[in-house]
């Protein structure tokens, strides 16, 4: 097995032994996953930086959470023209430091985005958390905003981006269904 292949789980396992007992004890009382865990199928839409255009590809994701319902880990597919992506990430919600961390592994390379939750909802059957950051798209300056809404069958996620002195506008947004 290439090292490539196994650093998701070197990661995973690292941040895993770093919480400890009280940690996992405070994350009780945040939204419960379990809806996550599973296979969604569905689209991936996204505004294209070339052509400006709308575009979209088939997506699956499978879910599956750390023991401790801390750790989100997805692993996921997508048909961009012309080949399939494969990517696996990694996230992790610090509701104590109100953060969301994530940690996107593709193409032998690993990128960390880490946001500030503004807001979260959630009740046995559904889930919405919205988190923010300053960064950059498209190599321009920009406030990025994700809003999750998850239910038993339907996952929907949005990526926002505003430039300076202009409108918001959907980036990318992925549109799925559970299929077990």
């Amino acid at each position: 097995m290439k090292f490539k292949q196994i650093l998701p789980l070197i990661i995973f396992i690292q941040c895993t032994l770093v919480m400890t007992p009280v940690e996992a004890d405070k994350h009780k009382k945040a939204a419960d996953l379990t809806l996550l865990k599973g296979h969604w199928a569905g689209q991936l839409q996204y505004r294209d930086y070339g052509s400006d255009r709308d575009v979209a590809i088939p997506m699956e994701v499978t879910i599956n959470l750390s023991p401790d319902n801390q750790f989100i880990i997805s692993d996921i597919a997508y048909t961009d023209p012309g080949y399939k992506v494969y990517a696996h990430v990694v996230t992790r919600f610090d509701h104590e430091k109100e953060k969301v961390h994530e940690y996107y592994f593709s193409k032998g390379s690993m990128t960390e985005n880490s946001y500030d939750i503004d807001w979260m909802q959630h009740s046995e059957d559904k889930w919405i958390i919205e988190y923010s950051k300053q960064g950059q798209d498209g190599g321009k300056k920009a406030d990025i905003k994700i809003r999750k809404t998850i239910s038993a069958d339907t996952y929907v996620s949005q990526q926002w981006v505003q430039y300076e002195a202009e409108e918001a506008f959907i980036r990318n947004q992925t549109l799925l269904e559970k299929t077990q």
